[in-house]
């Protein structure tokens, strides 16, 4: 749509960036310290000096000691804690006590939308079961002209994934049709 917006910055945006950083101190705390591995360093956390890694951009991060307080994507979460690391927090999907999804539903139909962008994961409420479930559902703009796509909630946070997923999203949204 020729109108579309800027995109600004969001807390859940940050908290991407912050846990794709920490996952990169975290791997690269754990590894050997040998010439190709990029990090500097070598015993416990406790007696670590400095710290830096090196991706495979080039671009280095640098501490005065190695990460301690992480906060991690739950994926990303669930493979450090393979590794042996605790993790202080996590972010994405995750479970209540009661094992139920922590997510809010929100009534579609209160508002008009020229473009629906639903969660793509398997164990989320999906367009066929909405039009089995809610008869509001067909009668949606969006819905009527067949735009409704679907939204990469757990992407690899690395260019090479999330850029053709963005670029997926701006086309959608680029040759989306006012419906409503």
């Amino acid at each position: 749509m020729p109108n579309a917006r800027a995109p600004h910055l969001t807390r859940r945006g940050v908290l991407a960036v912050g846990g794709a950083l920490g996952l990169g101190v975290a791997l690269a705390a754990c590894g050997k310290d040998d010439a190709g591995s990029g990090g500097s360093g070598n015993g416990s956390a406790k007696d670590a000096g400095s710290w830096s890694f090196k991706d495979d951009r080039g671009t280095t991060a640098e501490s005065k000691s190695v990460p301690k307080n992480i906060v991690a994507f739950t994926g990303t979460a669930a493979a450090l804690y393979d590794y042996g690391i605790q993790v202080k927090g996590v972010f994405g999907p995750t479970r209540t006590r009661r094992a139920s999804p922590m997510s809010r539903p929100v009534s579609a139909a209160k508002y008009d939308a020229d473009i629906i962008v639903m969660d793509n994961r398997t164990g989320t409420l999906q367009p066929a079961d909405l039009e089995k479930s809610k008869p509001t559902w067909a009668k949606l703009p969006a819905v009527k002209a067949g735009q409704v796509i679907p939204r990469v909630t757990e992407p690899v946070y690395s260019y090479a994934k999330c850029a053709p997923i963005l670029e997926d999203l701006a086309k959608a949204i680029a040759n989306a049709e006012k419906v409503s």
